[in-house]
C-alpha cells in the first residue's frame, strides 16, 4: 500500500508531535491535530487509513470520534491511546470495533508494531477483496464459454456431434487451462503475501518440463493462430528445483507471449546455459526466455511489469488479472533467480528467466 496516511489525535501537543515525527522517519504520511474536533474535520477533508486517537480530550472527546469514525469511515482502522484506561472505556472501545488499545506511557517501538499491523491488516483485506472481484470477473469469462460450447458439442435432437465438435471441445480445453492457471496464479499469490511461499527442491528434468508447458499451451496458441519454436539445450539436463512452481513461472511467460503476441512472427522459447562470468547472477545459470513481436509496441510498458496488478499493456478482447508476472518473478527470487523484461527491438520484447545451476541452500520468501 502507498501512501500510507495516519491521523494523531491528541491534546497533549508535545505527545501527538513526538508520535508523528516518529511515524514520519518511518516513511508514514502523517499529520497530528491537538483536539477532537479538529480530528472529525480532518478525515472529513483526508482519508486516513489509520486514525490514533486519545480518549479524554476537552471538548469533543476520544468516544466522539470514535462514534463518528464507526458510523462515516468504518473502514479506516482506529487506535486509541490513553492514560485513563478503564473497563469501561475499553469495553465501549471494542463496540466501536478499535484495532488496538494501548495505555500510556508506552514504548514508542509498541507503538510502531501496532501501526504497521495495522497496515498489515489493511493490506491483506484489500488483497482479498481484489481477488474477490478479479476471481469473479476473470474466471466467468471462460466458464461461461466452457458452458456454452458444451452445449452445442452434441445435438440431442439429431443425435449426432456438432460438425464443429472438435473446435469446441479444443477451445474448452484452452479455457480450462486458463482457469486452471487463474486458481493457481491467485494462490501462489497468498502464499507471497502471506510469506508462506516455500520452495521444495527435487531433481527437475527442466528440458521435458518446458515441453509439458509448451504442450499444455498448445490449445490456446492454436485459438490465436500462434506458432512456438522451442530450442531447448539438451546439456540443460536435471536440475534441483520446485517443480510445481517453476512449471507455473514458464507457464506465465509463455501464456503471456501468446496472448499479447502479434501474431505475424512465432515466439522463440530458448533454453540454456549461461558461463558465470556472463550471468546476471555471477553464477552458473540456466536461462529461458521468450522473444515475440507485440503489437502497439509504443503502447507497452515494461517498467513495473512485475507489480501485483500491473500489466505491460491493456488490450482490448485480452483478459488478464495483472498478477501473473508478478507470480513469475516470485518463483524465480525464490530459487535465487532472476527476470527481466526488455525491448529487443522496435516491436520485439524478451521476458528472461535466469536460474542458478546449483543452489546451496533452499529460500522462503
Amino acid at each position: 500500500m502507498r501512501d500510507k496516511k495516519v491521523l494523531i489525535i491528541d491534546d497533549e501537543k508535545r505527545m501527538a508531535d513526538s508520535l508523528r515525527d516518529l511515524l514520519a522517519a518511518a516513511g508514514y504520511q502523517v499529520m497530528a491535530v491537538y483536539s477532537g474536533q479538529d480530528g472529525i474535520e480532518a478525515v472529513k477533508r483526508t482519508n486516513y487509513h489509520v486514525v490514533v486517537t486519545d480518549l479524554r480530550m476537552r471538548g469533543i472527546d476520544g468516544m466522539d470520534v470514535l462514534r463518528y469514525m464507526h458510523e462515516h469511515f468504518p473502514r479506516s482502522l482506529i487506535i486509541v491511546i490513553t492514560g485513563h484506561a478503564t473497563t469501561e472505556s475499553a469495553i465501549e472501545a471494542v463496540h466501536y470495533q478499535v484495532f488496538d488499545y494501548l495505555r500510556k506511557p508506552f514504548d514508542f517501538d509498541l507503538f510502531r508494531m501496532a501501526i504497521e499491523k495495522a497496515f498489515q491488516k489493511l493490506e491483506t483485506d484489500q488483497l482479498r477483496e481484489d481477488t474477490a472481484a478479479m476471481f469473479t470477473h476473470d474466471i466467468k469469462i471462460p466458464l461461461t464459454s466452457i458452458i456454452g460450447f458444451a452445449s452445442m458439442l452434441y445435438d440431442r435432437e439429431r443425435r449426432a456431434f456438432h460438425p464443429r465438435a472438435r473446435e469446441f471441445a479444443e477451445t474448452n480445453q484452452a479455457n480450462d487451462q486458463k482457469i486452471l492457471a487463474l486458481i493457481e496464479n491467485y494462490l501462489t499469490t497468498c502464499r507471497i503475501e502471506a510469506g508462506t511461499l516455500k520452495i521444495l527442491r527435487m531433481p527437475v528434468d527442466l528440458p521435458q518440463t518446458i515441453r509439458d508447458v509448451i504442450e499444455s499451451s498448445m490449445p490456446e496458441a492454436s485459438r490465436r493462430q500462434c506458432a512456438i519454436e522451442a530450442e531447448i539445450d539438451a546439456r540443460i539436463g536435471t536440475i534441483d528445483l520446485d517443480e510445481p512452481l517453476i512449471y507455473r513461472a514458464i507457464s506465465n511467460l509463455l501464456n503471456n507471449s501468446i496472448k499479447y503476441g502479434s501474431g505475424r512472427e512465432a515466439i522463440r522459447l530458448r533454453a540454456y546455459r549461461i558461463d558465470a562470468q556472463a550471468s546476471p547472477l555471477r553464477v552458473d545459470t540456466t536461462c529461458i526466455d521468450f522473444l515475440n513481436q507485440v503489437q502497439d509496441a509504443a503502447e507497452v510498458n515494461l517498467s513495473d511489469v512485475f507489480q501485483r496488478y500491473k500489466r505491460a499493456h491493456v488490450r482490448p478482447g485480452v483478459e488478464g488479472s495483472g498478477i501473473g508476472l508478478y507470480v513469475v518473478q516470485a518463483i524465480v527470487q525464490a530459487h535465487e533467480g532472476k527476470v527481466t523484461a526488455e525491448f529487443v527491438s522496435d516491436n520485439t520484447v524478451r521476458f528472461a528467466m535466469f536460474l542458478p545451476c546449483v543452489v546451496e541452500k533452499a529460500n522462503v520468501l
